[in-house]
């Protein structure tokens, strides 16, 4: 039996055997003082709990992992109630953590608050007053909370590849990127939601010069700034599933809601653009100074942009497919050069749908002007009707066009009988 039973610990991944679970308490109660001071002895695979409440001071904020690999975590799993609160200001600058020295994904903070940093500008006036990201680092945040925040909540520089993951970034504030500033690096986010962020100057919700960002089924709602979104000089955003809504271009003229210049790169697809709004010729999405965007299966409805567009594209090719353009306050596309519209519903826009730019792309490659018939559009649903052009066994595409399928007016089968079906045969 020992001998069974000393082969089973053998067998048994090492990181299992020596991990820990280390508690720590806003009073300083628990094993260690500060969580600092439980990171400084922390080993592979420990866990570090918090317990409920607000961790502020020294030891409790720009906090180091040192390029270990660890979790630190809400010990009751709700981070509204655990809260690092840095204290940060101009005058006193703190942030929530730095990340430096080559931190894997095993370095995992989860189901935390952090709020209140502000960090001294590390470049371009952004400084990551939650987390500064460098180098070849990519930590994991799970279920965090960033919240009110200066001098942009995030930022990620050189390779850095941090992993969002059901997160939210509220009320943060930057000089450009309140919520996320990169300039360089592969961040990517799950689930995740922007909301209440500003920047003095651009990118509201995130600034992106130069890096690689990857967003998956997240909501952007209700960020003010120039450009809540913007991607400039490389910078390159995937978009999949995602809802992009009641965000205002912050009494801008010529605005945009989302930016692509100088080689700027974006892909949306199954994506939502609805109730952004602008002050005098604002557009949704703006393609400039050679940069491209392939738009697939989105829906844009209801935006109000006073004048502007939903698309305006200058430069290079952009492609739409599969895509519901609809009651918006503005013109479908304008600007155009070489925009390919393909199995699209472009109908009721105020300020023209199949206009002098895309005029000869009407009636071809299956390209429609219908009422899309939504569910319930008053109530922001834009599932479609059984009923609708765009459903796919109702257009000549036999392609689903916009973000959502068909879900209402579905005439239910009729039941029958074991007796009636064999009167069939």
């Amino acid at each position: 039996m020992r001998q069974l039973f000393t082969l089973l610990i053998l067998c048994l991944p090492l990181s299992s055997i020596l991990a820990d679970t280390y508690t720590v308490s806003p009073d300083g109660t628990g094993d260690y003082p500060t969580i600092q001071a439980a990171m400084d002895d922390g080993h592979y695979s420990d866990i570090i709990e918090l317990t409920d409440g607000i961790f502020t001071g020294e030891g409790n904020r720009d906090l180091d992992f040192n390029g270990r690999s660890f979790t630190i975590l809400s010990q009751s799993g709700n981070p509204e109630n655990c809260i690092i609160d840095c204290e940060g200001s101009e005058t006193d600058p703190h942030r929530g953590f730095h990340f430096h020295s080559w931190e894997t994904a095993g370095a995992i903070v989860r189901n935390i608050t952090i709020r209140n940093g502000w960090a001294e500008s590390e470049h371009y006036g952004t400084g990551g007053g939650a987390v500064y990201c460098e180098g070849w680092t990519m930590p994991y945040f799970d279920g965090c909370v960033f919240s009110n925040n200066g001098n942009s909540a995030i930022l990620s520089v050189e390779e850095c590849a941090p992993y969002f993951i059901d997160c939210v970034f509220r009320d943060n504030q930057g000089f450009k990127g309140g919520g996320i500033c990169v300039l360089a690096g592969a961040p990517q986010f799950y689930n995740c939601e922007f909301s209440g962020n500003s920047a003095e100057i651009t990118g509201a919700a995130l600034h992106n010069h130069g890096g690689n960002m990857t967003f998956t089924g997240c909501v952007f709602r209700n960020n003010f700034g120039t450009t809540p979104l913007s991607f400039i000089y490389n910078g390159r955003g995937n978009f999949a599933n995602c809802l992009i809504t009641d965000n205002d271009a912050a009494g801008s003229y010529l605005g945009t809601i989302i930016e692509f210049h100088g080689f700027g790169v974006g892909f949306f697809t199954d994506c939502i653009f609805s109730h952004n709004v602008g002050t005098n010729f604002t557009n949704v999405i703006n393609i400039s100074k050679m940069s491209f965007t392939n738009i697939t299966g989105c829906t844009f409805v209801n935006n109000q942009l006073n004048g502007g567009a939903v698309i305006a594209c200058s430069e290079i090719s952009t492609s739409v497919r599969k895509t519901i353009i609809a009651f918006n306050d503005g013109a479908a596309v304008t600007g155009s050069r070489e925009v390919s519209l393909t199995c699209c519903d472009i109908f009721g826009n105020s300020e023209g749908d199949w206009t002098a730019d895309i005029v000869n792309q009407f009636r071809t490659e299956g390209n429609i002007s219908a009422d899309p018939l939504f569910c319930d559009p008053a109530n922001d649903e834009y599932t479609l009707h059984a009923t609708s052009p765009c459903a796919p066994e109702n257009n000549d595409c036999g392609e689903l066009m916009g973000a959502r399928a068909v879900a209402c007016g579905l005439v239910a089968a009729e039941a029958k009988s074991w007796s009636d079906i064999k009167a069939l045969y």
